[in-house]
């Protein structure tokens, strides 16, 4: 009260104050970090193991599972899943929310330098790292050849060298990824028949080639008053040095060349990625930044040093942006400054009519910007970035903050205030109602940060800045409010009659005559409301995230296995013009395989030569939708021959945050592969005969062709070659093997020796590959025999059982049919996952919502002191939830995650028309119920008709930045118009049978006080 009547004396500096909480705000504001989406910790680590040239199902059988079995006992793993694949194992560790995933990878280190000793020889040291959202990349380059030219070594190099070296030194650039392109290397490619006639083998080579490529320091010597530095080299500059490299000739005994015996060429290293914009050939670039620049700012950063990178190097390609991450917080923040404006203009066009007078809605639009400031100030102290998180919560508050300086004029107005005494004393009166509505509105809040998961994680901030900002509502309207209340003077004062809200007010009046009276009929309708939001609550189809347009289509294409990269590059390329000719579609790129240098890259799944991912852009003003186009891409893809393809819409931010994809996947685990694969084939066969399934995906095929060599024992002895030594030989031999690199000028190029490909490509050749033993040169074939079979590409483990998943896409309006029957098939080792990191089920949404219930029902027993009353104020929230869930139906939406937080916003917000009518009344006699409800009538209307219009421009977003805010606004602003105008209609005449039923009836108090 202090505080109330000192604004109302000193109004000038109380303005003063929060102009300077306006200028502190806007500081803040300029120095938040802006970023794509909060600071989470994910908590999963990854291990990744290299194990080169040892198929996927020994890699599994030497190193996954004993790395499973070893890191299964570190503390707090909830899951453990892998993926194999040739030469390489990747060991994913889930733990569970607020784990340390420091200290756990602190732990999981020391597992595996327990285990290492104990695994196979010739294995690299396990890799650790963890999940990071600052991984997201922040933004998507092409570079282009210029028109006549193709990617070649040279253009490679440079895009390796320069390009990429400026790229890095941008601030806010931590690393990238390179896809595609070309990399100089030197082939030493040896004739079988002349090492033989010279009595030399491949390692032989190798190593005589290794041991000749060195240029170091050994030391220094000193010479008078001088230290030089002493550095040992042969000498080798380029490829006719490589050539004049001494061979020793074992069986003739005379020296022989490095030339004479092999042919050396400067070649290309073979790709394992390409890269194609518009069907063109090209080298995509993929930007990540560091954890202490925001993603904007980054993004920003690079978007300045494009036009100088392009005329630098505009004589050699061009440079396209195809993703910029950026684009999507701009659209963000846009959104939310047109909230701001509209909400405030709403403000002002609402209230303008029902005060009559501009000073009133002027003042009560002034708490907008400043607890707005307050937010900021806030956001920056506690650590909050600007994400798309804390925006929501930003723009769903916009309309709520004028709610409580409504209610302060409407009383000061309504008593004719014109003294700072009296000023302060109507301000005081609303200080309990609207203290009231302010803490129910708050306590909602409170049970999301008692979700598991990354529900509870990811929805914090929009909580807390929420929360933040009706708190500072509260506080603008008991300080700010009455102190520019004072400054207006008499344009304050009470006005003339309003013809149309007098009217209203007889209207109302009328029906609370006659709603008083026959309270029977009212209460039926009443439940009738209850059962029909139960009705609604059934049949509206629910889901993680709502399927949003994005203006872009994903394509994932399936070549054959056993195509090389560039047979999937050619292929993927024809299609790729072929569906550039489509209708709606602007552009395209696409990608396969993983960056060269990148264990990361190579270790994710679905990265193989026969896969190629496309991301299709749809034209803005297209005369038919993104479903249309999907179908028509899938109509030419069932044309190519050998190709099977899926159409979806891409993963959005949030779908990928939690994990929640567009198809379904299915997960058969057991002990033995084969047979969980023919369970899984079975289903998926049954699905599509019931016309259930548009497309099913497997992700274990054992399809990829082999040549099995089977050494003979027999032979073996006989000859007396070690097996490790007989593996070694054809290894570098078919593979061949880097044995040091050349460097000439500022290059530094690898050079690999090993057969030349024609003695190496066919099984005949094979079989005739000469081998060095004790007793003489024999053929491999002589050695063993090779036969034709078929492997695993990549393999799969879940929990340490192996698994098969399938990706399945329902066809149109199957999506419940498939759900429903798949739900009856569930047993311990097949299960639905349509979210792998969602763990907040309905069991514990249903708790936050339980305890929601309980923590304002406590808060208004103490408020109103009353056990019945608070039961009556909470029995009106079904009445909110039907209009939301009406205009679900109506609007053909669902219920998901955001429409959920939008009924949980709405169980602080609508039961506040509830607390204005009860504190209103004097007592329970019909004559005071209908007295006080008629005085409230203007600020209940006025309030929840701003906060509606300011939710309209949310709601009616067509774009995808309103993606989380839309499903919100549409449930809160049906749950307010239903909620507001029911309230109205039916409280006072259930407050009156209440008091009727309850012995004594309330204890009357005055008017306006808590």
């Amino acid at each position: 009260m202090r505080l109330i009547r000192a604004c109302s004396e000193h109004p000038l500096a109380a303005v003063m104050v929060y102009l300077g909480l306006l200028l502190f705000g806007a500081t803040a504001l300029s120095r938040l970090n802006v970023e794509l989406l909060p600071a989470l910790e994910i908590p999963v680590a990854c291990v990744i193991t290299e194990y080169p040239g040892i198929p996927a199902d020994e890699v599994e059988q030497l190193v996954t599972i004993p790395l499973e079995n070893a890191l299964s006992s570190v503390k707090g793993v909830k899951k453990i899943d892998s993926v194999t694949k040739e030469g390489i194992s990747a060991v994913s560790l889930r733990f569970d929310w607020g784990t340390d995933i420091e200290t756990a990878a602190v732990e999981i280190r020391e597992r595996i330098d327990a285990i290492f000793p104990f695994l196979p020889h010739g294995l690299q040291k396990p890799f650790v790292f963890s999940e990071d959202l600052a991984d997201t990349p922040v933004m998507s380059l092409a570079v282009l050849p210029l028109e006549g030219k193709e990617l070649g070594p040279q253009l490679g190099w440079i895009i390796d060298k320069e390009l990429k070296t400026r790229l890095l030194q941008v601030s806010g650039v931590a690393d990238l990824r390179v896809l595609g392109g070309d990399e100089k290397e030197i082939r030493v490619d040896l004739d079988p028949f002349k090492l033989a006639a010279a009595g030399l083998s491949v390692l032989e080579i190798i190593r005589t080639v290794g041991s000749s490529l060195y240029d170091y320091p050994v030391g220094t010597v000193k010479e008078q008053d001088l230290e030089l530095l002493v550095r040992a080299t042969t000498g080798v500059k380029g490829v006719q040095d490589l050539g004049r490299i001494p061979l020793s000739a074992a069986k003739s005994g005379t020296g022989l060349s490095l030339a004479e015996v092999a042919e050396i060429t400067q070649g290309i290293k073979q790709r394992t990625s390409f890269f194609h914009y518009n069907g063109r050939e090209a080298v995509g670039i993929i930007l990540k930044k560091t954890g202490t620049v925001g993603t904007l700012n980054a993004a920003r950063n690079i978007e300045r040093a494009l036009p100088e990178l392009r005329e630098l190097f505009k004589r050699d390609f061009t440079l396209e942006v195809l993703k910029n991450g950026a684009q999507e917080i701009r659209e963000a923040i846009l959104n939310l400054v047109l909230s701001l404006l509209l909400g405030i203009l709403a403000a002002f066009l609402v209230l303008l009519p029902i005060f009559r007078q501009p000073v009133i809605p002027l003042i009560t639009i002034a708490s907008v910007p400043v607890s707005a400031s307050g937010v900021f100030l806030f956001m920056y102290v506690s650590g909050i970035s600007l994400n798309i998180i804390s925006l929501a919560g930003i723009a769903m508050g916009i309309g709520m903050l004028v709610d409580n300086s409504i209610v302060v004029l409407d009383n000061l107005q309504e008593n004719g205030a014109r003294t700072p005494g009296q000023i302060a004393r109507y301000t005081a009166q609303m200080g309990s109602s609207t203290f009231g509505s302010t803490i129910t509105t708050l306590l909602v809040f409170l049970p999301i940060f008692f979700l598991p998961g990354l529900t509870g994680a990811l929805f914090k901030e929009l909580a807390l800045t929420l929360s933040f900002l009706i708190g500072t509502s509260f506080i603008t309207s008991m300080t700010l409010t009455p102190a520019l209340y004072a400054l207006a003077g008499k344009k304050g004062a009470r006005p003339g009659p309003n013809p149309w809200m007098s009217g209203l007010r007889g209207a109302y009046s009328g029906f609370l005559r006659r709603g008083l009276q026959k309270t029977t009929a009212l209460l039926l309708s009443f439940l009738s409301i209850n059962i029909l939001a139960f009705l609604l609550y059934q049949g509206l189809p629910k889901e993680i995230m709502p399927q949003i347009d994005q203006g872009r289509l994903s394509v994932r294409m399936l070549f054959p296995q056993g195509f090389d990269l560039a047979r999937t590059s050619r292929l993927s390329a024809e299609i790729e013009r072929s569906l550039l000719a489509l209708p709606g579609v602007r552009g395209l790129w696409a990608e396969s395989g993983y960056e060269r240098t990148s264990l990361k890259d190579r270790a994710e799944k679905g990265r193989e030569a026969s896969r190629a991912r496309l991301e299709i852009l749809l034209e803005k003003r297209r005369r038919i939708g993104a479903v249309e186009v999907g179908r028509l891409i899938e109509e030419g893809l069932k044309g190519m021959e050998g190709v099977s393809g899926s159409v979806e819409f891409p993963e959005d931010i949030y779908r990928k945050l939690l994990g929640s994809p567009a198809s379904l996947t299915l997960v058969v685990t057991g002990q033995e592969r084969e047979q969980i694969m023919a369970r899984a084939g079975a289903l998926a066969r049954e699905l599509q005969e019931q016309g259930l399934l548009l497309s099913c995906e497997p992700d274990t095929r054992e399809d990829v062709p082999l040549l099995r060599f089977q050494p003979a024992r027999d032979s073996l002895s006989n000859s007396s070659v070690p097996v490790l030594e007989l593996v070694e030989h054809v290894s570098a031999a078919v593979r061949g093997s880097v044995a040091g690199s050349l460097k000439t000028g500022s290059e530094e190029i690898d050079v690999r020796v090993g057969l030349k490909r024609a003695f190496v490509d066919s099984t005949a050749e094979l079989e005739r590959l000469k081998l060095p033993t004790p007793s003489g040169w024999v053929d491999l074939g002589r050695l063993g025999s090779f036969r034709e079979s078929r492997t695993f590409g990549e393999l799969f483990r879940c929990d340490r059982k192996a698994a098969v998943t399938l990706q399945l896409v329902p066809r149109a309006a199957k999506a419940q049919e498939l759900k429903a029957l798949l739900a009856g098939r569930q047993d311990k080792e097949l299960r639905v996952t349509e979210s792998s990191l969602l763990e907040a089920n309905l069991k514990e949404i249903g708790f936050a919502f339980f305890l929601a219930l309980v923590l304002m029902y406590l808060f208004l027993g103490a408020q109103f002191e009353s056990f019945a009353d608070p039961l009556l104020l909470l029995s009106f929230l079904p009445l909110s939830a039907a209009g939301s869930l009406l205009l679900l139906f109506l609007g053909g939406k669902s219920l998901n995650i955001s429409s959920f937080f939008g009924i949980l916003i709405l169980l602080g917000t609508t039961i506040n028309t509830a607390i204005l009518l009860r504190d209103s009344f004097e007592s329970g006699v019909p004559a005071s119920i209908r007295r006080g409800s008629l005085s409230r009538l203007r600020p209940v209307l006025a309030t929840n008709a701003t906060t509606i219009l300011a939710l309209l421009p949310i709601a009616l977003n067509p774009f995808r930045e309103g993606a989380l805010q839309r499903p919100m606004a549409v449930t809160m602003i049906g749950g307010l118009s239903a909620g507001t105008l029911l309230t109205l209609l039916f409280f006072p005449p259930a407050y009156a049978v209440l008091h009727r039923q309850v012995k004594g009836g309330p204890r009357a108090r005055p008017r306006g006080q808590g």
